[in-house]
């Protein structure tokens, strides 16, 4: 660790590594996507086929709204589909395919990284990033402990912190509270992010997407105020949140009908 800015090895770390690949088509193979109710929810039909996942599992999807969403990211392919183009569909096949039967490992995997979530190595100096910092860390922190009775402990110096038991215990429990759905963009943010608050509190509606991407890169804007800003760390920026943002949106999603 460091005293000024810090690079923590955050929760979701490799974690997104394991989605399933969305490879491109040849062609476009299907006309008219849409959506539609099918036995226990809603499905994607490519013409009159449902759309399945990469490992050919039935895609059952809990709302309208995301079946409908997706269905909206097929129809606006072109001749060639393009798998980066569709980050619903990406959340959704993980969900199915990795998640559901993989939850287990995708709980443990986030909960092995509570001790670098990024919240809890603020910087010393220089003295406008710890007081940046402060600002945004601090109240989820609080946040942490009422909501979700987790009691952070906060890195001081250059040492790693081992958080106490009851943080694991706490974030444990607020992982299986999550269906398998909302665990997807949990693990999702937390990758990108390198904090579980962060993913939880979005989650929870204690953040919003812009919130989030503020928390998360406070470090990464400030050496951009610095030093001038760098078109590759600017995309990298750009795609992050972007990630973040439909991770958000699919959230936001299975709330509605």
């Amino acid at each position: 660790m460091s005293n000024t800015s810090t690079t923590t090895t955050g929760p979701g770390d490799g974690a997104r590594a394991a989605e399933p690949t969305l490879k491109p088509s040849a062609k476009r193979a299907y006309t008219t996507a849409s959506a539609g109710p099918t036995e226990g929810g809603h499905a994607v039909m490519l013409d009159r086929r449902p759309l399945s996942t990469p490992a050919r599992a039935a895609l059952v999807l809990p709302s309208a709204a995301l079946a409908g969403a997706l269905a909206e990211e097929w129809q606006a392919q072109g001749p060639r589909p393009a798998p980066a183009t569709m980050p619903l569909t990406r959340l959704a096949f993980t969900a199915v395919d990795r998640v559901g039967p993989g939850r287990d490992q995708v709980e443990a995997s986030l909960l092995s990284h509570v001790d670098g979530d990024q919240i809890c190595y603020p910087a010393e100096r220089p003295a406008a990033l710890a007081a940046a910092q402060t600002a945004h860390w601090q109240p989820l922190r609080d946040w942490a402990m009422q909501a979700l009775d987790a009691p952070l402990a906060v890195a001081g110096g250059v040492m790693p912190v081992a958080q106490p038991p009851a943080v694991g215990q706490a974030f444990g429990a607020a992982l299986k509270r999550l269906d398998g759905w909302r665990l997807t963009a949990v693990q999702e943010v937390a990758g990108i992010t390198g904090s579980l608050v962060l993913a939880l509190a979005l989650a929870h509606r204690h953040l919003d997407v812009a919130g989030v991407c503020a928390a998360a890169h406070l470090d990464e804007r400030h050496q951009m105020a610095d030093w001038g800003e760098d078109a590759e760390a600017l995309d990298r920026l750009a795609r992050a949140e972007a990630d973040i943002a439909a991770a958000g949106r699919f959230l936001d999603l299975l709330e509605e009908p």
